[in-house]
Parts: C-alpha cells; sequence; structure tokens
C-alpha cells in the first residue's frame, strides 16, 4: 500500500512539473539521481504496475509523464533507466508521440 502511495505522489509531482517546467528541466531533476545499477525485471514490472494504476486517478497523466514517472522511482532505487521517445507520423500531418 505504501509502494502504491508513493507512485501517486510520484506521478502528481511529475505531473505538475511538466505543467509548470519543461520536458528537459524535469529529465534533469530525474537524472541527477545517483543510479547505478541495472533493474530487475521483477522491479521494472512492479514500478510499471504501480506508475499505471497510479495514473488512472491523475489527469492528464500522459505516457511521458508515466516514464518519468517510472524513471524517477527506478533511480530512487538506484537502478539506471532509458526512456525512450518514438514518433509516428499519422494520417495527413498529424504526428503521434509516444514514450
Amino acid at each position: 500500500m505504501l509502494f502504491l502511495a508513493r507512485c501517486l505522489a510520484t506521478v502528481v509531482g511529475v505531473r505538475l512539473a511538466l505543467t509548470l517546467s519543461s520536458y528537459n528541466r524535469v529529465r534533469g531533476l530525474v537524472t541527477r539521481l545517483d543510479a547505478r545499477n541495472d533493474a530487475s525485471i521483477a522491479d521494472l514490472r512492479r514500478v510499471a504496475w504501480g506508475v499505471a494504476a497510479a495514473a488512472r486517478y491523475v489527469p492528464g497523466a500522459s505516457c511521458l509523464t508515466q516514464a518519468l514517472a517510472g524513471q524517477y522511482l527506478l533511480a530512487c532505487q538506484g537502478s539506471t533507466s532509458k526512456i525512450s521517445i518514438g514518433i509516428e507520423r499519422g494520417t495527413g500531418t498529424e504526428l503521434k508521440a509516444h514514450a
């Protein structure tokens, strides 16, 4: 239960930070943490599950918000991670991005 509360607080914090600041600044804060170890598959799954569950209760918690929240939670455990952002061209001139 404490883990889900931490996930919710992190998703809310990242969502607010992205609203009030830029992606580069928020990413800089996350990557400042001293993470040096590879996360286990179990840790990755647990964090992904917790962030996705928490994001259901946060309006506007996009995939980017969730990715940054997950990266922050992993970094707090000392685990490194990377965010990949992909862009797909939709129909017409519309671009679709996903983190």
